[in-house]
């Protein structure tokens, strides 16, 4: 049983007739007899008597028409509740971000989101990449905030800004005391940089195979916090973007640009190539671009 097959039903019963339904209907009438004929096939029983004064509903028909009415009023009132709750921001929102953004990116965005959606139930995973495409293709997860590459035909996504990476070093590192570091400058500093399940990692360790670093033996840990401590100890020196420099309040440490061409990453919001991002997805997206 179809929901348009009931609409076709009671708009017979109602016109009194095939072709007065079907030109409410919109559509033919051989159209609308047809899907007539499946209801009644389904059900068991005809519905509708024909005779020259018209058609006429037989008892299964007078039984199914109350029943119809009701189905269709409580869809209409369905739909248009569900209407009103996502132009409400009501709704949940399930969201997931990588481990190098999650905790930079998303608080202050976050708050914002919250005090314009107060009714909206906000779900939040942080992971990397490629678990946050399996969550997003699995339908998981409506929204992730990752960055570049991305590579998979299932997922789409909407570029929010590009972001230099920064140098960290101790700040009893003699190139703390410039106010740009060059890349030769590195050149005989091991490098710490994040596993390479991390996009962020991959990135750093591009890098330093570009600029001569890669010959050195690399310090790589699991978690930002372990990157920025072994940096702390001076055992090496890392590209952190500038989310996370902004951030680190940490005396031990100390941040400086790199001359052109600056490292960059680029951060996107992704979601499932054949879905729309939701009016609440699209809500938690402008609340990141207002920083």
């Amino acid at each position: 049983m179809e929901i348009h097959q009931l609409r076709y039903f009671l708009a017979v019963a109602e016109q009194g007739g095939m072709r007065q339904a079907a030109r409410v209907c919109h559509v033919t009438q051989p159209t609308l007899s047809m899907q007539i004929q499946k209801l009644e096939d389904e059900l068991g029983h005809r519905l509708f008597d024909r005779s020259s004064r018209g058609t006429e509903l037989t008892e299964a028909g007078r039984s199914l028409l109350p029943r119809a009415r009701k189905i269709l009023g409580e869809l209409s009132v369905t739909l248009d509740t569900v209407r009103a709750d996502v132009e409400r921001g009501r709704g949940r929102l399930r969201v997931g971000a990588i481990p190098t953004i999650a905790p930079f990116l998303l608080p202050p965005a976050v708050r914002r989101f919250q005090k314009q959606n107060p009714e909206a139930e906000l779900v939040i995973a942080e992971d990397v990449t490629a678990s946050l495409i399996e969550e997003l293709v699995a339908s998981r997860l409506d929204l992730a905030f990752m960055s570049l590459p991305l590579d998979d035909e299932r997922i789409t996504f909407e570029h929010l800004f590009d972001e230099p990476l920064s140098v960290v070093m101790a700040k009893e590192d003699p190139l703390a005391e410039r106010k740009t570091v060059r890349p030769n400058d590195l050149v005989d500093r091991p490098p710490i940089v994040l596993h390479d399940m991390h996009c962020l990692g991959q990135r750093v360790q591009a890098y330093c195979e570009v600029i001569g670093l890669g010959e050195h033996e690399q310090w790589k840990a699991a978690q930002l916090a372990t990157v920025q401590e072994w940096v702390a100890l001076g055992l090496g020196v890392s590209l952190l973007p500038r989310m996370v420099a902004e951030r680190d309040r940490s005396a031990k440490r100390v941040y400086r640009p790199l001359a052109k061409p600056v490292p960059t990453r680029a951060v996107v919001a992704a979601h499932r190539a054949d879905r729309p991002l939701s009016v609440l997805g699209r809500s938690l997206v402008d609340a990141v671009m207002q920083d």
